[in-house]
């Protein structure tokens, strides 16, 4: 429908804000508050721990891990900052959609 795309539009404009500087600063904000062990960078753990609390209830530890190794540049097991911001957009696209959809079927939206 209609308006399924406009949400879907608004979802990537939301997502493409990360490459500007208040969204920089959120990418880094949300960064922060992932890496709950404070060691600047993100393991699996944490990873699925974050994305557990977005909502993100059907990425299982195979996709976790999937996620960890796509962004996992250098291959230390871990993601820093600069491998999350370049993860960030493409998971969080796939991902908040796949949310607006279930919560749009769960709330008898889409049909």
């Amino acid at each position: 429908s209609c308006l399924i795309q406009r949400i879907f539009g608004v979802i990537g404009d939301f997502v493409d804000t990360h490459q500007t500087k208040i969204g920089s600063k959120i990418a880094k904000s949300l960064f922060v508050v992932m890496d709950s062990n404070k060691d600047g960078t993100l393991d699996e753990e944490e990873l699925k721990a974050a994305f557990g609390a977005l909502g993100f209830t059907w990425l299982k530890d195979k996709q976790v891990g999937g996620i960890l190794q796509r962004a996992d540049k250098d291959k230390n097991g871990v993601i820093d900052y600069e491998e999350f911001k370049g993860e960030l957009a493409k998971t969080l696209r796939v991902n908040l959609v796949k949310l607006a959809k279930k919560n749009g079927e769960d709330m008898g939206f889409l049909v």
